[in-house]
């Protein structure tokens, strides 16, 4: 698009030049205002030039170029810029490593010489894992080796100025940040690859991702877009950098990029595609030192969580006229990416910058096309967590679960009207109400507790035949009830009159969640494969199973049962819409992340997903075969879990408020937060 010259006016009436680049989405313009008034005013006139860019959930949602590329010429900013990177350069050639280990190429538990055999032995082992994350004792910069103006012909030459050192300490034992170790990095992926370093990055990372403004920083080249760079000297003036050549370090601190092309790199990382998820994982996880102290680094990322326990992985970058701020919000899906052409530039106000993009407690949702909207609050407090709402629509009864009991609730009023206690671990609720009974799924205790539905009294329990049982239902026709059982991946079968186990099925993985048509079928989603299963109630038998792609890590299930539509939530941020009778995934449409639950109301033909980052995603079924969103509604984080109500055509979702995350670790990579004490609520949603 045509870009535009803009002047804003700063603190003090200092003008802000700037250039917008893409457009910005209306749901976004008053998010963007703000950012750009904090640009405008803490970081753009503390520096010759700059450039911001943001995306959400892979979408670029803002980019923008302030002040001047050069000043003499005052050539301004623009997004097509580039500008150094510095150590932002370590995640980008973190990418190279994956791919290579992915490929099994790359052993990152082998001692370095195996890949490059003419870096001298050390009196202990060195391997690419402990590099990549400043665990190896390989020492950093000293005296004026940041300033170095010297050629290298390749990576291996660039080695000479450390390569004879002695290491810092046994490798392992101490966190010890050094560029020098990625040096040591990028010949590894030469030696592994069999490539040159730099063709590497560009054939396998560079293009695939459609960075195109991203090179390395050749001072025996022309740039067209390079920036001039800048220090600023003892009286606060801008003055030019002075010269330097940083071929000896293209992957510790070597790149020029721009902030769009950092954003697209950050946005492939947010889920499974160009890396494997176990790939990601692996990146994204602290490293530890020998004797088990987490060091908040990854392998090319420092690894941490923001104040509402977000997923946070970052790095900054510091170079001779340049200063580089870049973070991936992996919860919020937020990626943001600063860049400016002055060494050492203080671009701490931008911290703030992810925080106004997180939805959607900072930018209001797509106008409203249902009126959907939080309408009551029903305050219960009390211990615990929870899990599934189950809805009673003939006795107006909520049965919501607690951790180790039941609380039943008036669906109208929110007053508690009682419990089912004894419930360990109770996931969901099943009623019977033909049978006047219903039964609760105890993952901590393998049973079911069967309960009279008018006095809520447990008349007994049965023993399942796996472990955790999660999701429950009841099959009208055979009057059983089902439990999904995740560590046993299977399914146990109960008469709920007499009692009794009847049978079990194996379902080929870990169940998570499952709805019955009311003809003998049984739909379940199977999590770890990514299927969807149909179970014969009478025959005890799975009888299809149907692929969910690009549907990952299934969770919630709802069904149009006029139509035979299934309604799918998926980890990856989709709700999948599946043909009940062929099981083709017909569409998918895109949600908030954190699904959990989802709902389809036949008398309104809106289907529902509920969403842990604080939303609910509604689709339109047109058609049974059209389908598409028309609302985001703002509930609260953590409403994951939802029940319809189809007479008012409400929904209950059940949160609390938390404090901080626990720090993660290999064997929490996702810690959950502290419940705060007294806060469990249930959200009425309805219009």
């Amino acid at each position: 698009m045509r870009w535009l010259m803009i002047f804003a006016v700063a603190v003090g009436h200092r003008p802000c030049p700037s250039r917008s680049g893409a457009s910005v989405p209306a749901a976004y313009a008053d998010v963007v205002a703000r950012a750009r008034t904090l640009v405008c005013e803490r970081l753009a006139p503390r520096v010759p030039g700059l450039q911001v860019a943001v995306a959400v959930d892979g979408r670029l949602v803002w980019s923008e170029a302030f002040g001047y590329a050069d000043l003499e010429r005052r050539r301004p900013v623009s997004r097509e810029t580039q500008f150094r990177i510095g150590s932002v350069s370590k995640p980008l050639t973190a990418a190279a490593v994956a791919q290579l280990y992915e490929q099994g190429e790359l052993d990152l538990d082998a001692p370095v010489q195996r890949y490059v055999a003419s870096f001298p032995a050390k009196r202990y082992p060195i391997t690419t894992r402990e590099l990549a994350g400043h665990l190896a004792g390989i020492r950093h910069y000293r005296d004026q080796e940041f300033l170095l103006n010297r050629h290298f012909a390749g990576v291996v030459d660039g080695l000479s100025i450390f390569e004879d050192d002695s290491l810092l300490f046994p490798p392992g034992t101490k966190f010890s940040y050094s560029s020098y170790g990625w040096n040591l990095v990028s010949a590894v992926v030469e030696g592994a690859s069999g490539e040159g370093f730099l063709p590497y990055m560009s054939e396998h990372v560079f293009r695939p991702l459609g960075m195109t403004h991203t090179a390395p920083d050749r001072v025996d080249s022309v740039v067209p877009h390079r920036t001039q760079f800048y220090d600023r000297d003892s009286t606060g003036h801008f003055t030019i950098a002075p010269p330097v050549d940083n071929s000896y370090k293209w992957a510790g601190g070597g790149f020029l990029s721009t902030a769009e092309d950092l954003v697209k790199f950050g946005s492939a990382l947010l889920a499974e595609g160009f890396l494997k998820a176990e790939t990601l994982t692996l990146l994204f996880t602290t490293q530890r030192t020998s004797a088990g102290e987490p060091t908040g680094y990854g392998i090319g990322w420092f690894v941490g969580s923001d104040s509402l326990g977000h997923r946070r992985v970052f790095h900054g970058g510091g170079s001779v006229g340049g200063t580089a701020a870049f973070g991936v919000d992996r919860d919020s899906r937020v990626v943001v990416a600063i860049l400016t052409n002055l060494t050492e530039a203080p671009l701490d106000s931008g911290s703030g910058i992810p925080a106004l993009f997180d939805r959607p407690a900072a930018v209001a949702p797509e106008p409203q096309a249902t009126g959907y909207r939080v309408v009551r609050r029903y305050p219960l407090g009390g211990e615990g967590g929870w899990d599934y709402l189950t809805l009673d629509p003939a006795t107006r009864r909520l049965f919501v679960s607690r951790g180790t009991r039941v609380a039943v609730i008036d669906a109208d009023s929110g007053r508690v009207v009682g419990e089912i206690p004894n419930t360990p671990g109770v996931h969901g609720v099943a009623l019977a109400p033909d049978l006047g009974r219903g039964a609760t799924s105890n993952g901590r205790d393998q049973s079911v507790t069967i309960f009279d539905l008018r006095s809520l009294a447990a008349l007994g329990t049965v023993r399942v035949t796996g472990g955790n049982p999660d999701a429950i239902v009841y099959e009208p026709v055979t009057h059983r009830v089902f439990t999904f059982n995740g560590a046993g991946q299977n399914a146990t079968a109960i008469d709920v009159s007499a009692g009794a186990v009847v049978g079990t099925v194996a379902l080929g993985g870990k169940p998570e969640f499952a709805v019955a048509t009311g003809d003998g079928r049984i739909y379940a989603n199977i999590e770890n494969t990514a299927e969807l299963v149909v179970l014969d109630a009478r025959a005890l038998a799975v009888t299809a199973r149907w692929p969910l792609a690009p549907c990952a890590d299934p969770t919630g299930l709802a069904l149009d049962a006029a139509h035979s539509r299934l309604f799918v939530g998926c980890s990856n941020r989709l709700m999948a819409v599946v043909d009940g009778a062929s099981g083709r995934v017909l569409t998918t449409l895109p949600i908030g992340a954190g699904v959990d639950g989802t709902a389809f109301d036949p008398g309104t033909g809106l289907a529902f997903s509920s969403n842990g980052e604080g939303s609910v995603t509604v689709v339109r079924e047109v058609t049974p075969d059209s389908f598409s969103v028309v609302d985001t509604v703002a509930t609260q984080r953590g409403a994951r879990t939802v029940a319809l109500d189809p007479r008012t055509h409400a929904l209950f979702l059940a949160t609390a408020e938390f404090g901080p995350a626990p720090a993660v670790t290999p064997e929490q990579p996702r810690p959950r937060p502290a419940i705060v004490p007294g806060s469990f609520v249930i959200l009425v949603v309805g219009r």
